[in-house]
């Protein structure tokens, strides 16, 4: 494990994991049931109406830092290979709390998702905030082309103090809501900024970003052909 880039907002873990342990984690990955993001129910607007149907393991898994006197089936341990995944995360947090606090303090629990995304998708310009301290991806592609899309993109600090200026001008809710069907606003905020940063999609890859980080996932593109973008993902949350 080691840090391959650091800055205000975010930190880059390469080599996460030990690869025997990212084998294990990749056969479990792809053999776990998923479901299409937005077929049923209530529509969660954080995917814009271009982002397509990204798939979502049907079981989502927490660990929980709160004193209960029954373990939801839910919670770790789970007797699969995602506890040692979550034992990494757990021990590898003295390194993150920078970005996103210490448990029992900002936040009570953290999710372990897995999530596919094919060609046609991808997840619009967002920061995972609200509830959460914070939020994590985990890149679980043995290999993955530059030009496929995919790649996480995270905007600088003066991009997070121009949005929140936008939301203030505005109003946050009419912000969010209209930015999906309507990004003109949000266009306006960032249109200024003059760079961003690309995180290509490494496998053994770990990112923590803070609850204010604006960031996208860039769609993944016709030259992905029958490749998916396979990742582990969740928050760090007041449960």
């Amino acid at each position: 494990m080691k840090i391959a880039y650091q800055d205000d907002g975010f930190i880059v873990i390469d080599d996460f994991i030990e690869p025997s342990l990212f084998e294990s984690l990749y056969e479990f990955v792809c053999m776990r049931d998923y479901k299409h993001i937005n077929t049923e129910g209530k529509v969660t607007k954080v995917w814009r109406l271009r982002d397509g149907f990204p798939l979502r393991s049907v079981d989502s898994y927490f660990k929980s830092y709160q004193n209960k006197n029954v373990k939801e089936s839910w919670e770790f341990p789970v007797s699969n290979v995602m506890d040692q995944f979550a034992d990494a995360l757990n021990n590898a947090l003295p390194l993150f709390k920078k970005y996103i606090g210490v448990p029992q303090q900002q936040w009570n629990r953290f999710s372990v998702t897995s999530w596919m995304y094919p060609r046609g998708t991808g997840l619009s310009l967002h920061e995972d905030s609200g509830p959460y301290s914070g939020a994590y991806t985990f890149f679980m592609n043995k290999s993955w082309n530059i030009h496929w899309g995919g790649q996480l993109m995270i905007l600088p600090q003066s991009a997070t103090n121009s949005i929140e200026n936008k939301k203030k001008a505005l109003g946050e809710s009419k912000y969010r809501l209209t930015r999906w069907v309507d990004p003109a606003h949000e266009n306006e905020a960032v249109f200024d900024v003059p760079t961003a940063i690309t995180i290509l999609p490494r496998p053994n890859r770990l990112v923590i970003m803070s609850n204010d980080v604006h960031h996208l996932v860039s769609t993944v593109n016709d030259n992905a052909g029958d490749s998916v973008r396979k990742s582990i993902a969740g928050f760090f949350e007041l449960a």
